[in-house]
């Protein structure tokens, strides 16, 4: 009842404000482009709707290693590009003795990009690393061309934020949407100079909610926090009210599958507890085809343009499918739940509105479980459930959607290492929180270690598996989070087993951690905005953190990574030089859990 009235006060003031949906000297983002084109109103809604199912059975399910059919189709398109592409990156690296065309091609490597997630400072880290592997930056480094080599990029939390703006802005390079689009310069819940403005704002994110609510279906913390999120990524007016994550496949770039196949993760919560049990939390994942999971015996996949369907085994009981719930800023905020704490204790007393919302969040929304958002769950009474974890969610009517990185797996390897997708090397850019101030450890690794161990004892069959890796004491007290490294440089000493490497053998690790060279990049998760200057410097070091500050002999050393796989599935001998590279940054399964390594302060200083 609240919310119904809200929108009336401010006609005077709403009529007093500007319309300009970008500051002045700036050009429009390609989204807020595409959605005048297409005839959007000035007030365009947030609201879902219904429209006819395209069958009567719309859920996906897979059989050991398979993907899913859009995603197949995608893959086949990308294929010819990834090949020259990776030509190109290994003639780049001139490494001599380098047989170019045998480890290339369709029998050569697949790569896969996975962003940690952190916020804000995690999306500016991840962008300078995506930076120094795309072709089109200004500059070229060590890394270039890695991006369109690469067949799948993964997103977690802020590096959600990165892969999504870059794909809904006609997958834009860093620096356009660095340069135009980004507005991080103010907070992004107070994100106005003046108080007229912020009224505004707040009578935007009220109403378009509301919209929803109105409709019938039910709201969360993350709506309004997606409704933030939506502004400072291509709409700083509106925030992309009727622009849907699906909608991504429309566009021109994802027709011609010129980058790779962008994928978000979220996790489940199904206890709606404040603390997720990582091992029994499921992984859920969404690219603009299609959102699911191949985890506890589930398999199966659901078309992200109908997401939010109320569903029985697969089926609506009226032919009646839900559209416009995969907003694209709310899938931001499901991605990034860990932010909805802030949303709830947001506090800005300036306007009515302010304090109104404010009000309204305190008292609507119950400090316990603030960081979960329920969605309908597409997979009840699914019947291909296979396990008890299986079972228990298919007779829940919702899917508690928490942020990823609330399993401990805030680099999203998962995806990446399902059978089916025969990716052979990953790119792991951490700029996670794990220490005290504010570094990764290897947490992240760790985590997804332990993961993959728990699934392999379970019989759940479709994780490739993962290599060996170190303790978080380790990682510190041997300094493996403060230069790059690579773990399961020889293919048959994984979890998988002593077996022949083949596309089911699990990936070679490039780990990438977030590592001080032009500045302190140490910055609270909970920060939300930045100065120009901070994220031109986030942004800077994120580039060269990954390139090792473009040294050319890392350079040779990645391409000997990206091609280990393709050499020890043809039984074939690496180069001197490689074998030289792998000596000096493969891990040597040394490890130091001495109890004296808890006390370690890890706080390095900026190199340059």
């Amino acid at each position: 009842m609240l919310l119904r009235g809200l929108s009336l006060w401010t006609l005077f003031l709403a009529s007093c404000l500007h319309t300009f949906a970008f500051p002045a000297n700036e050009e429009p983002s390609v989204v807020f482009a595409q959605k005048r084109k297409s005839g959007g109103s000035n007030e365009p809604s947030y609201a879902p709707y219904y429209a006819e199912c395209p069958s009567r059975n719309i859920v996906e399910t897979l059989s050991n290693g398979s993907i899913p059919r859009a995603e197949s189709q995608y893959m086949s398109s990308r294929s010819s590009k990834t090949n020259s592409a990776v030509k190109d990156f290994l003639r780049n690296a001139q490494l001599p003795n380098m047989a170019t065309d045998s480890l290339s091609g369709q029998n050569g490597p697949s790569i896969g990009i996975a962003l940690s997630g952190g916020g804000f400072r995690a999306m500016l880290l991840d962008g300078g690393a995506i930076s120094a592997m795309d072709a089109r930056h200004s500059n070229h480094t060590i890394f270039s061309g890695l991006l369109q080599a690469s067949d799948y990029i993964v997103g977690a939390d802020g590096g959600a934020w990165t892969l999504g703006s870059m794909a809904v802005n006609n997958f834009s390079t860093v620096e356009e949407l660095s340069g135009s689009v980004w507005q991080l310069a103010k907070p992004v819940m107070y994100p106005k100079s003046a108080i007229v403005f912020n009224a505004s704002f707040y009578k935007n994110l009220i109403s378009q909610v509301t919209a929803k609510l109105n409709a019938g279906f039910n709201i969360s913390l993350s709506d309004y926090w997606g409704r933030v999120l939506g502004r400072p990524f291509g709409d700083s007016h509106y925030g992309m009210p009727n622009i849907s994550y699906s909608s991504i496949s429309d566009q021109e770039w994802y027709r011609q599958a010129d980058f790779p196949y962008p994928i978000i993760t979220f996790a489940t919560n199904q206890n709606y507890s404040d603390q997720v049990d990582d091992l029994s939390s499921i992984m859920l994942e969404a690219s603009p085809d299609v959102f699911g999971t191949f985890d506890a015996g589930i398999d199966a996949f659901i078309p992200t343009e109908y997401l939010g369907t109320s569903l029985d085994n697969g089926a609506s009981s009226n032919g009646s499918c839900v559209v416009n719930y995969d907003n694209f800023g709310f899938m931001m905020a499901l991605s990034s739940t860990y932010f909805n704490t802030q949303m709830r204790n947001f506090n800005d007393s300036s306007t009515k509105n302010g304090i109104l919302i404010q009000e309204y969040l305190k008292n609507n929304f119950s400090e316990h479980g603030e960081q979960v958002a329920p969605i309908p769950n597409p997979f009840r009474g699914i019947s291909s459930a296979r396990t008890s974890l299986a079972n228990n969610l298919a007779n829940d009517e919702n899917l508690n959607i928490v942020d990823s990185s609330m399993t401990g797996e805030n680099l999203p390897l998962w995806p990446l290492i399902q059978k089916g997708r025969d990716v052979d090397v990953i790119f792991a850019v951490d700029n996670s929180a794990d220490s005290e101030y504010v570094w990764p450890n290897g947490n992240s690794l760790v985590k997804t270690y332990e993961h993959v161990l728990d699934a392999q004892n379970k019989g759940h069959s479709n994780v490739k598996g993962f290599p060996y890796v170190p303790s978080t004491q380790s990682f510190v007290s041997l300094h493996y989070n403060n230069r790059p490294i690579f773990f399961g440089c020889d293919g048959r000493n994984t979890t998988a087993g002593d077996r022949p490497v083949t596309r089911d053998t699990p990936p070679l690790v490039i780990y990438l951690p977030n590592v001080p060279w032009n500045y302190y990049t140490n910055i609270s998760t909970d920060r939300t905005y930045y100065t120009a200057d901070q994220q031109n410097n986030l942004l800077l070091n994120g580039l060269i953190s990954t390139t090792l500050d473009n040294e050319t002999y890392f350079g040779q050393c990645v391409a000997c990574a990206v091609v280990k796989r393709t050499l020890e599935r043809q039984n074939a001998t690496a180069s001197p030089e490689c074998q030289q590279c792998y000596q000096d940054f493969c891990w040597s399964g040394i490890i130091d859990d001495t109890a004296a390594n808890d006390d370690i302060v890890y706080d390095p200083t900026p190199r340059l």
